[in-house]
């Protein structure tokens, strides 16, 4: 090969190099949550018969359970991370869990950066919907807990 089509190929490799390195968090955390997490948790609005065939539910409902419970995004990252590697009925949030089940941990497939990266994406991006409509599940009690605000 010619000095100029190396150089060129270096360029071209270094610039891609930079590009990746230069991903914004927000596109990081999209992009691992895609791969890894969105089989499970679809992020679009969903119909009552593909409802029936989710494995998890829809990203959006878990992300309007944890901002009620955790408005400030350290504190909302910190739970997500912890939920994501260390899952416990404990930490339920969501009635769904009758539904779908407990998550299983993600310890083995996510690192620590990867999850704090997808966490905040999370925060960042949802919900979409930003007011809950009233729901039936809405005073569903998780743990024995009811989820009316006057008990």
């Amino acid at each position: 090969m010619s000095k100029r089509v190396l150089y060129v190929l270096s360029v071209l490799i270094l610039v891609t190099g930079i590009a990746q390195a230069k991903k914004s968090p927000q596109k990081q955390g999209m992009e691992i949550f895609q791969s890894k997490c969105q089989l499970c948790h679809v992020t679009h609005p969903v119909t009552p018969a593909e409802r029936a065939k989710l494995l998890g539910p829809p990203i959006d409902e878990v992300m309007l359970r944890v901002k009620e419970k955790y408005p400030i995004s350290e504190n909302a990252v910190a739970f997500i991370v912890d939920y994501i590697f260390h899952p416990s009925i404990d930490k339920v949030l969501c009635p769904s869990i009758d539904t779908y089940g407990l998550m299983p941990s993600m310890a083995k497939k996510l690192s620590k950066k990867e999850a704090e990266a997808v966490a905040q994406m999370l925060f960042e991006t949802f919900p979409v919907q930003k007011k809950r409509k009233n729901r039936k599940d809405d005073n569903v009690s998780v743990r024995g807990k009811s989820r009316d605000s006057s008990h």
